[in-house]
């Protein structure tokens, strides 16, 4: 909306207003004083659950109290009023307004009466759904692309992460938590064993996106899932987030909540609620982002979950510098420029990067070979038959290499119990089977010649192409 339309807009109100008054405007009391906050305020005040106000300085909307409304209604309206009048060359007797204002009483059940008038149902589910990112002083538009005068400062990034790929890819990933959705329908996962940047860089990204980002327990995401009928205040949060960030959990061998499945699932809509409070739908469709040591397991990944997993890993590590003596090749010196409320500092210069690393299409972006490997390391470590493939199973490719599926699963019992678990063993030829084929690795079906004892032919399982170590 340009100017001209804007005064436009705000004329008809004023003579919308004086044309109310000339008609009920004999004896005011709290419901007129209302009825005119409600015509001037047309468009920036609406009522969903709660009060919504659209702030010009703020470029969106925020929740305001009751309590607000009256303030406003009692110290800024008539002012407020005047102004627009003067910016439009308009005049409108406000005095019976301002003597009622200053010696009456708007109460709020006056307030009550405005939420129906003010009502827009499912108003807050179309909060931040549109590609435009708000900063403090102005608008974003990715659909414009327009971008910002700026000098951004990448040295923090180098010092992380060395590999210009790798960086190349993580600010491409973080980026497009700039517009809402989980583009990728990914669970992103920051490891490291610690003091190597990780916290460092989730507080720099969580000053840049502001109330898009969303710091959530950690135990929505690993963990149990919380049932619906349960209060779950962390989960009601998310709405409208871009981005959920976490810190480690407790445990070291933990599983990927429902919930978090259905985040990045594309679910949408969950059903969710507050202490106190009924059930309500949740919008949540965002990227979750998990600062974890290099000692996490993951007891329970299948197909879907290993296609979302990404793992971006911090191999430098920082020490102090009187420990300067005792460095290794991988460690720097820490430095407090990057620590703490510092890093609020480098937030602008951060959004600046992944404004330009912003894409419009992510289907095609291909993680470098660091994440891929760091990736598929995480997942064997929680994922026993795939660290059996890759310790004791050998791919020839050669057609006449075959192993019957009972002899490898008696192989993997063996395994497993050496190495893993020496109690009751639960797990079936066909469990297996699955498993194997997160892996890419298939058993297939051969029959076996007739006996002159069974006429009838029998299939046996075969691995084709491999060989036991």
């Amino acid at each position: 909306m340009d100017i001209y339309d804007s005064l436009l807009i705000d004329k008809i109100k004023l003579i919308t207003i004086d044309k109310y008054l000339s008609i009920f405007g004999k004896r005011i009391n709290g419901d007129i004083i209302c009825t005119l906050f409600t015509i001037f305020n047309l468009g920036y005040i609406l009522y969903d659950d709660q009060w919504y106000h659209f702030n010009e300085n703020y470029h969106g909307w925020r929740i305001i109290t009751d309590m607000e409304i009256l303030q406003e209604m009692n110290v800024n309206l008539v002012c407020s009023i005047l102004k627009k009048c003067n910016m439009v060359n308009y005049t409108i007797d406000l005095t019976k307004i301002s003597q009622y204002i200053n010696i009456g009483n708007i109460s709020s059940k006056s307030v009550d009466r405005m939420r129906s008038n003010l009502f827009l149902s499912g108003f807050k589910n179309k909060l931040d759904k549109k590609p435009i990112l708000r900063f403090l002083d102005c608008v974003y538009d990715f659909e414009l692309k327009s971008s910002r005068p700026g000098r951004p400062n990448d040295f923090f990034l180098r010092r992380y992460f060395v590999d210009e790929e790798l960086i190349d890819y993580i600010l491409k990933i973080l980026a497009s938590t700039l517009t809402p959705g989980n583009k990728l329908r990914s669970l992103l996962f920051f490891i490291g064993n610690g003091r190597n940047g990780k916290t460092a860089l989730a507080n720099i990204l969580k000053f840049a996106l502001g109330e898009y980002a969303a710091i959530p327990n950690v135990s929505l995401f690993l963990g149990k899932s919380v049932s619906s009928d349960k209060a779950n205040p962390h989960m009601v949060e998310l709405n409208n987030a871009h981005l959920a960030i976490c810190e480690e959990p407790d445990g070291r061998s933990v599983s990927i909540t429902g919930d978090a499945k259905a985040i990045t699932g594309n679910v949408g809509y969950i059903k969710a609620r507050s202490l106190y409070k009924d059930l309500e739908n949740i919008f949540i469709d965002l990227l979750p982002i998990i600062n974890t040591n290099d000692k996490l397991t993951i007891n329970n990944v299948d197909t879907a979950l290993m296609d979302r997993i990404i793992v971006i890993p911090f191999t430098q590590r920082f020490i102090p510098k009187y420990m300067g003596s005792k460095r290794e090749e991988n460690e720097k010196f820490a430095d407090i420029l990057w620590q703490g409320n510092h890093s609020k500092i480098f937030a602008p210069a951060f959004m600046k990067l992944l404004l330009d690393h912003y894409q419009n299409d992510y289907t095609n972006l291909t993680p470098p070979k660091k994440v891929y490997d760091a990736t598929y390391e995480f997942i064997l470590r929680g994922d026993h038959p795939g660290r059996f493939i890759k310790q004791r199973l050998c791919y020839t490719g050669n057609e006449q290499d075959k192993i019957k599926l009972e002899d490898v699963y008696i192989i993997y019992k063996k395994w497993y119990k050496n190495y893993v678990n020496g109690g009751v063993f639960h797990y079936t030829t066909e469990d297996l089977r699955l498993d194997f084929a997160k892996y890419k690795v298939y058993f297939e079906q051969i029959s076996n010649s007739t006996s002159k004892e069974n006429k009838c032919p029998q299939t046996v399982d075969i691995l084709k192409g491999y060989k036991f170590y």
